[in-house]
């Protein structure tokens, strides 16, 4: 799925991102304060989860390495200009990151290109805007 800059797992994987409640709150006050992006995806390779069209704020500054399960916004390794949203699989053990869309019919991912290097990790995807 390409993700495009706009300015400004298992189980049910969209219910890993908040649209409302407090966990909300805190990424849209991160997103006032510049600690967020928010991201406009194209395509239907991360459906159910995202759909083409919707928006998502990522997470510029991770505290954290991303788990297994993570929605992630990284550099297209084919296209360095393009960006991706795509969900991480694996870490393999030259710590390489296996990264595949939703939907595998509709998406061109780690299958294709193969593991990505940590360095192309722009961010982590934490908040999808309501519908």
């Amino acid at each position: 799925m390409a993700a495009r800059a706009s300015d400004a797992a298992s189980g049910n994987p969209s219910s890993r991102l908040p649209t409302s409640g407090p966990r909300a709150w805190r990424q849209l006050v991160a997103w006032a304060l510049r600690r967020r992006q928010r991201v406009r995806v194209s395509g239907h390779s991360m459906a159910p989860t995202l759909d083409d069209g919707d928006h998502v704020l990522v997470d510029l500054r991770p505290d954290r390495p991303p788990a297994v399960g993570a929605l992630l916004w990284v550099r297209d390794p084919r296209e360095p200009d393009r960006r991706l949203v795509k969900r991480l699989i694996t870490v393999t053990a030259d710590g390489r990151l296996d990264l595949r869309g939703d939907a595998p019919d509709d998406s061109t991912d780690s299958r294709h290109f193969g593991p990505v290097a940590p360095e192309l990790v722009l961010g982590r995807v934490v908040y999808r805007f309501p519908r």
